[in-house]
């Protein structure tokens, strides 16, 4: 360590630090101003709903245009295609009637 800063070096008992003690100088100083992950993490809870949607609530190009707004990340064009394809399946009177989930996380 050609130049080590006046807080570091004052804290030394020898003149010449080494790596060694420059890291653990680094770390107390880290550990000083950045919390320990349990002290920020003190519950955490997921909790997901599950919501029916009818096929005809997915053609009402209102209720579309209301999921992309709520939810961009999605691929709705996706899911939209998969719901349909079983919207048309129930209509044709494959089990499971003309109802789809859908997971909504808040």
């Amino acid at each position: 360590m050609a130049n080590p800063p006046d807080k570091f070096r004052g804290q030394l008992l020898s003149p010449n630090p080494t790596d060694d003690h420059a890291r653990r100088w680094l770390r107390q100083q880290l550990e000083s101003v950045i919390p320990k992950a349990d002290e920020l993490i003190k519950k955490m809870e997921l909790k997901q709903t599950y919501k029916d949607v009818t096929f005809e609530t997915l053609n009402k190009p209102d209720f579309l245009q209301s999921l992309w707004e709520a939810f961009p990340a999605v691929d709705w064009d996706k899911a939209y295609n998969e719901f349909q394809a079983a919207g048309e399946a129930a209509s044709a009177g494959a089990p499971g009637g003309d109802r789809a989930e859908i997971a909504v996380l808040p």
